[in-house]
């Protein structure tokens, strides 16, 4: 076999079973820094007529992420990764740290994508969540066509 083909062929099987290392199923793993997030989230879209399983989810503070919060679904697990300087920035403001957890159950949970909507919390470049947005912003996020 020419060597470039064997290159090929190991490359291929390294890239096709790298993603065997670590193997994702349906775990359900949330920080212990996030859980009280994660719960007010299920009961925010209870109180709305909405049911969100408690299955399914890692969610994890983590270092050097590059954003806030990301999301991600990787062979049928959903993912949450939340940076930990800016978690750690912020982890006396409630709201500041609701928000990026929210936003990102709402990808992994509710099949939300961003929007321009200023009304919603899946804008990313939405500035204004406190007490006095919450509840809209919330309404809109369990029933985005209310």
């Amino acid at each position: 076999m020419k060597p470039w083909i064997t290159i090929s062929v190991t490359g291929l099987f390294w890239l096709l079973t790298a993603g065997c290392q670590q193997p994702f199923g349906e775990e359900y793993v949330v920080e212990q820094e996030l859980q009280p997030y994660v719960e007010s989230f299920h009961q925010e879209a209870s109180a709305r007529g909405r049911i969100i399983l408690e299955e399914n989810l890692i969610m994890i503070i983590k270092d050097d992420l590059g954003y806030r919060g990301l999301s991600l679904w990787r062979s049928g697990q959903r993912l949450i990764y939340i940076d930990r300087e800016y978690y750690n920035y912020h982890k006396q403001e409630h709201d500041v740290i609701e928000f990026v957890v929210f936003h990102e159950m709402g990808h992994a949970f509710l099949g939300r994508e961003h929007t321009d909507n200023y009304n919603s919390i899946m804008n990313i470049k939405r500035v204004d969540y406190s007490l006095s947005t919450r509840k809209e912003l919330l309404d809109e996020l369990f029933n985005p066509l209310h």
